[in-house]
């Protein structure tokens, strides 16, 4: 599937200076305020991009994380309208559930950030910019969203084959916050707080800035 590009801005002008061209093939290019994911994109994230290239294979399982933009009710009618069925994973275990968190995001970024260091080392001229993003992306995304890449995460992560024994017992153990016991939790929570106390204290009479912000950083 190709991918889809979300750039900062307000209107479709913020996306002119891109050279989308040389992004990869069929790329979506959209914009948000902060470039961040929402529902709107996600939405047209899933017509735009998936239900365009899943192909014609019904019943399908659509596996994503539990973000909020995941869950609207417009996109969850579509999917049900499509015969695609949407699993979230849940909170804090995408790194052990998700394929591209796995095997294709580590590659991706490690060779998206080599390719920028070499074309900023060739010449003193050569900035990473909104024109020459592009051409470098598309590099990375072809070095590491690759179908033995994608299998791999899929096999590791035990979703298929299905593998219950991929996911180590550990993955299934509480925090180590957890371990401790209230009143250990509350003496530690005590201890820091007059350590607080007292920094702030010693900072008011060794200087009389009384200082706050730096004590808290």
């Amino acid at each position: 599937m190709p991918p889809m590009l979300i750039v900062r801005g307000k209107t479709p002008k913020c996306v002119y200076g891109y050279n989308c061209a040389e992004a990869p093939a069929d790329t979506i290019w959209t914009f948000q305020e902060r470039a961040l994911m929402n529902e709107e994109i996600a939405e047209h994230w899933f017509r735009s991009v998936f239900l365009k290239n899943c192909g014609p294979e019904r019943p399908q399982l659509l596996l994503l994380d539990d973000h909020g933009s995941h869950k609207s009710l417009t996109l969850l009618e579509l999917a049900q309208q499509e015969n695609i069925f949407i699993l979230a994973f849940p909170p804090h275990t995408t790194h052990f559930l998700q394929a591209l968190d796995r095997s294709v995001f580590f590659p991706f970024n490690k060779h998206y950030n080599r390719l920028c260091s070499e074309f900023r080392a060739s010449a003193p001229c050569n900035l990473i910019n909104k024109w020459t993003f592009s051409g470098i992306f598309r590099q990375a995304w072809e070095h590491g969203v690759t179908r033995e890449n994608i299998i791999s995460g899929f096999r590791g992560c035990g979703i298929f084959p299905l593998n219950p024994n991929s996911i180590p017992e550990s993955a299934f153990l509480p925090s180590i916050p957890f371990d401790k016991s209230i009143a250990e939790s509350i003496s530690t929570s005590t201890a820091t707080s007059a350590t607080r106390v007292c920094m702030l204290a010693r900072c008011s009479r060794c200087c009389g800035c009384g200082d706050v912000r730096a004590w808290r950083q």
